[in-house]
Parts: structure tokens; C-alpha cells; sequence
């Protein structure tokens, strides 16, 4: 909103960037909502984790875009993911043990997995290009993600321990969500 420029060629300026917070909202009728979080950090991408105890979600509180965990009913915070990298997209299995994420990591955006405290992380796609916004159906047993690979672009899955991806939909699927 700010530029400035110098006789020498340079430039100057400031970005407005808008933070980002998590809200909670009961849907029971009472009207009730709190704050998660508050502040100057990008806080995004929430989902319920530990049979709605907590809560994971990319926040750029550290410096770099990480994975985090906030325990709702203490409040307690804490950092899954500590990489350069950006670590964004969130998705906790259902079973608890193991969380899926989108990283630039390897020099683009694969999925990746680690068991759910962040240890042990390893790639679990290899789509080559764009694979984001991990989603695994109640039994786990498969793990979809959204490539917008330019040789084709779809709504793809692979067998969660590891496996050849197939494409379920081809086309712009953007944030898929798989249902139980």
C-alpha cells in the first residue's frame, strides 16, 4: 500500500497482509464461539484431530508455514512440523496414528505423512508436479489428494501404505473432502 523508489533503481514497499484466526462455533443452537487463536500469525486450514480434542492447522507463528496442535480443552500448543519448507493442508487420520500434509519440501507439492507427534516424515506421493489437500476416507484405507499435474489434472488416490496412484475424477478438484 506503500511504495517508494530510489534514483539508484530500487524499490521499496509494504504488503498488506491479512492475518489469519481460528474460531469455534457450536452448532447445538446456544450461539456459542470462542477463539482459538488470536494475533499477528497466519493460523488456517483447522481440523478436528484426537476425536475432536484437538486441533491441527498451518500457521506461520515460527517463521515458516508448519504444522501445529492445539489441545482444546487446555489451551496447550505445540509445533508438529519444523521445517523450511512449507508444510500446509493438514489431514489427521481418523484412527489418530498418523498425519497427512502437503510440503514443497522435495522442490514442489507432494503429500507427505509422519505418525502423528511429526516423527519419521516421508514422502507418500510421487506426483511429479502439485499433489495437495490430503483427504483419507473413516477406514483409511486410501489416500486422496488433488494433483493439478498439467499432464492430468484429477482427483487422485493411493493406497495409504504406499502403492501406484489412479485418478478418481480427472479435472479441477481444488479441496477434496471424502466422506465416511
Amino acid at each position: 500500500d506503500t511504495v517508494d523508489i530510489t534514483g539508484a533503481g530500487g524499490i521499496v514497499f509494504s504488503e498488506d497482509f491479512t492475518r489469519q484466526s481460528l474460531r469455534e462455533v457450536t452448532l447445538d443452537g446456544s450461539g456459542r464461539e470462542r477463539w482459538l487463536s488470536r494475533g499477528m500469525s497466519v493460523d488456517r486450514q483447522p481440523s478436528y484431530a484426537r476425536g475432536g480434542k484437538s486441533v491441527v492447522f498451518t500457521s506461520d507463528r515460527a517463521g515458516s508455514l508448519d504444522i501445529w496442535e492445539l489441545m482444546l480443552d487446555s489451551g496447550s500448543l505445540r509445533r508438529i512440523t519444523d521445517h523450511e519448507g512449507i508444510d500446509w493442508d493438514p489431514y489427521p487420520s481418523a484412527d489418530g496414528q498418523a498425519l497427512y500434509w502437503s510440503s514443497d519440501r522435495g522442490g514442489h507439492f507432494e503429500i507427505w505423512t509422519s505418525a502423528f507427534d511429526g516423527a519419521n516424515p516421508q514422502q507418500a506421493t510421487r506426483d511429479g508436479f502439485d499433489a495437495e489437500n490430503p483427504s483419507l476416507p473413516q477406514a483409511g484405507d486410501w489416500l486422496f489428494y488433488d494433483s493439478s499435474n498439467p499432464k492430468l489434472d484429477a482427483l487422485r488416490r493411493i493406497p495409504r501404505g504406499g502403492g501406484t496412484a489412479e485418478v478418481v475424477v480427472r479435472g479441477e478438484t481444488a479441496h477434496p473432502e471424502v466422506s465416511a
